[in-house]
């Protein structure tokens, strides 16, 4: 083998290993640049979870008024978009309620469970209408509204 050939192949290899160092290096900022950064609010309106559901029932708001100028509040559209508006409120009184050192951790992930136990429970209610308790798909959500609950307990741990 000649001189020429194994000093192109360590260049070779020492281009390699440089490449791997610096793919290694810039894969570990960008996991760290994407890690969510820890909240430090000392007001629970200013959480990313409580921005979140204000802006769903800014919203939830803007459909019933909507509805009402077409509808009673008896259709059954109507009612149950009160009770989504309702059990948000609710949402909205406990997460204000917080103490102030689960404040961090009241981030967008929060939130978004926080939003989906609001739909599950008003989908339970609206269910519990028409349905007996014993109905397979209120059963459905019951198990699916209480394994959230499991998941929103665990998030604020």
């Amino acid at each position: 083998m000649s001189l020429s050939l194994f000093v192109t192949r360590k260049e070779e290899s020492m281009k390699r290993i440089s490449l791997a160092a610096a793919l290694l290096i810039f894969t570990s900022f960008a996991g760290y640049a994407q890690q969510a950064p820890c909240e430090r609010v000392a007001d629970v309106k200013t959480t990313s979870a409580y921005t979140m559901l204000t802006l769903r029932k800014t919203a939830i708001e803007a459909e019933l008024k909507e509805m009402l100028s077409s509808y009673t509040s008896d259709f059954p559209a109507v009612r149950n978009k009160q009770i989504e508006l309702d059990t948000l409120k609710r949402e909205l009184k406990l997460m204000a309620a917080s103490n102030k050192a689960a404040l961090p951790k009241l981030t967008e992930a929060y939130g978004a469970l926080v939003l989906q136990r609001v739909k599950l429970a008003t989908e339970m209610q609206a269910l519990s209408l028409e349905y007996t308790s014993n109905h397979p798909t209120v059963r459905l959500k019951m198990v699916e509204l209480n394994l959230l609950e499991h998941e929103i307990v665990k998030t604020l741990r």
